[in-house]
């Protein structure tokens, strides 16, 4: 999950109501839609539809200049206004779940699928089914998705019912460090072939040393960690029980934060604190990587990367980037459902909303539109190539009322122009990128938490409250890590792991 974050990218979404109807559509349990009147030759009264995503930097200037010119398609095509809810990365969380819990009308939301949010979202009956609403007025959706890989449908399931829908981008990834081209120049980085964990450190120490004003390393995301770039497992949605070796090897289901990797990880996060690597206040930060980046206090960023990623971040950044993987592609549920578009149940017009929701994968006008804001004012098409775009003469990143850079969020980005500086074909290639990818054993499992939400939210609880002083280096792992364990087991880890392993094994068995 990204013309985003870095990084992570990094959102959009729009409702629409039914034409010629002389009632709302009622949704049942299962996602299927009626109505309880006939239809009549009247025009039924535009609906709004509130639409809620992730962004990675404050509410863009021209918000409703954009959704003026995207209300001129939806009105005409399904008679739908849209409230457009940008929501920055510093206030996600919080917001988004009050809005899900409280009962505000909200018809289309993006779920940031953290520490197995979506799951517990469909757990606590946040979200709608949308199996018959998919099938009725989403087809676009699932002929985009399906026909990169039908498989890439199933992680928006739980115990079989679809949840939500991925979008159309990096359904794979690498890992990798990405930071500034001269300074990386300068101390020697090798991007010809994979960098390894030892190779960085020699990096980080030479920055430290040339640069001292300048942090080497810090996390990616606001509340991410720095060791968090580096694990290597499935995390199988909530990292409460995981799969080792990104799920290569087998599907026995571990405790990750007992196993000698994570103990190896979290001394490396120790030492790189006390030497200066890392990033002092990383568990207070409220600034994003590329933010760090951009105001020249930071080097680079540990995080997955996918075909583009540095030209990416090169645009966010203001910084030429570099981007060299870590690992070779790899794919799982949770790089797929790590974003899905939903319907929460406070919607009051489903069959709209997933009309509008059709609209963002299917119609290039509303995808560009949401992606890259108004031709002309924010972008132009290039003479050397019309799906090549750039800024108009005057505009740049730092006056444009657009700048967004969240096409991987945004639906299809695979039907929207492609900004100058990147590949033509980045779409093309991103594709069989996506294809490529070795995938792991439990791709498609989506764990149904319901049986053991209470010591979801206990262990949930306990990973609050180590991992930010461990994996960002403040907490000495020989004192800390024993008793992060001993909490976590407490607390209900192998109960989770135990329901997790026989749900993961049925799933198996099923697939055969």
């Amino acid at each position: 999950m990204k013309k985003i974050f870095s990084t992570l990218a990094v959102f959009l979404v729009i409702i629409f109501a039914v034409v010629g109807c002389s009632s709302t559509p009622k949704t049942t349990d299962n996602g299927s839609s009626s109505t309880t009147a006939a239809a009549t030759t009247a025009k039924q009264e535009a609906y709004t539809a509130k639409v809620a995503w992730l962004i990675l930097t404050n509410p863009p200037a021209d918000l409703q200049a954009v959704t003026d010119e995207i209300n001129k398609i939806t009105l005409e095509k399904i008679n739908v206004k849209v409230d457009l809810d940008p929501i920055p990365m510093a206030n996600w969380f919080t917001q988004t779940n009050l809005m899900l819990s409280s009962g505000e009308k909200l018809d289309l939301a993006i779920v940031y699928n953290k520490d197995g949010l979506f799951s517990n979202h469909v757990a606590t009956g946040k979200l709608l089914p949308i199996d018959d609403l998919l099938a009725q007025h989403g087809q676009g959706i699932v002929n985009a998705i399906s026909g990169l890989n039908p498989l890439y449908l199933v992680p928006g399931k739980v115990s079989g019912k679809t949840y939500g829908v991925t979008q159309l981008r990096d359904l794979a990834t690498t890992q990798g460090l990405c930071c500034r081209k001269d300074i990386a120049d300068k101390v020697g980085l090798d991007t010809t072939k994979l960098l390894s964990i030892t190779e960085l450190e020699t990096i980080l120490e030479k920055v430290k040393a040339q640069y001292p004003d300048i942090v080497p390393l810090v996390p990616f995301n606001v509340g991410g960690t720095i060791a968090g770039g580096f694990y290597n497992i499935d995390k199988l949605g909530d990292t409460m029980g995981v799969l080792q070796n990104f799920g290569q090897d087998n599907t026995k289901i571990v405790n990750y934060f007992e196993t000698p990797e994570y103990a190896n990880l979290v001394k490396t996060m120790y030492a790189w604190y006390k030497k200066g690597y890392i990033l002092a206040d990383a568990t207070t930060n409220t600034n994003n990587g590329v933010s760090l980046v951009k105001s020249g206090k930071a080097f680079g960023f540990v995080s997955t990367q996918k075909p583009g990623f540095a030209n990416q971040e090169t645009q966010q950044t203001g910084f030429e980037m570099y981007a060299v993987d870590m690992v070779k592609p790899y794919t799982n549920t949770n790089q797929v459902n790590n974003f899905l578009w939903t319907i929460p149940t406070n919607c009051k017009d489903p069959v709209s909303a997933m009309k509008l929701l059709n609209l963002m994968y299917t119609d290039v006008d509303v995808a560009n539109l949401i992606v890259w804001g108004i031709e002309g004012k924010h972008y132009v098409k290039t003479a050397e190539n019309p799906n090549v775009i750039t800024y108009p003469e005057g505009i740049d990143s730092s006056n444009t009322g657009w700048g967004l850079n969240l096409g991987w969020e945004m639906g299809n980005q695979f039907i929207t122009h492609i900004w100058k500086g990147d590949d033509p074909e980045l779409w093309k290639q991103l594709a069989e990128f996506d294809k490529s990818a070795v995938q792991s054993k439990a791709m498609g499992f989506v764990f149904d938490s319901s049986k053991v939400k209470s010591q979801m939210t206990a262990v949930k609880n306990v990973m609050d409250q180590y991992i930010p002083g461990l994996e960002d280096g403040q907490s000495d792992p020989e004192k800390v890590l024993p008793k992060f364990i001993s909490d976590l087991k407490a607390n209900g880890i192998d109960d989770i792991i135990k329901e997790k392993q026989t749900q993961l094994d049925a799933y198996i068995a099923s697939s055969k």
